[in-house]
């Protein structure tokens, strides 16, 4: 997770356990959930 208001310094990190693939997409909600896709087909959520 980054805050671009501070030049993109990263705020957080989140592991992806057991992932494969590479990633294809990342959502992040209005309740500021993120949602990131691989290309393997495996969806991960968190809420930071």
């Amino acid at each position: 997770v980054f805050d671009p208001a501070d030049g993109g310094r990263t705020v957080n990190s989140y592991p992806l356990p057991q992932a494969e693939g590479f990633p294809v997409g990342v959502s992040v909600g209005f309740d500021r959930r993120v949602v990131a896709a691989t290309s393997a087909g495996q969806v991960y959520s968190f809420s930071p």
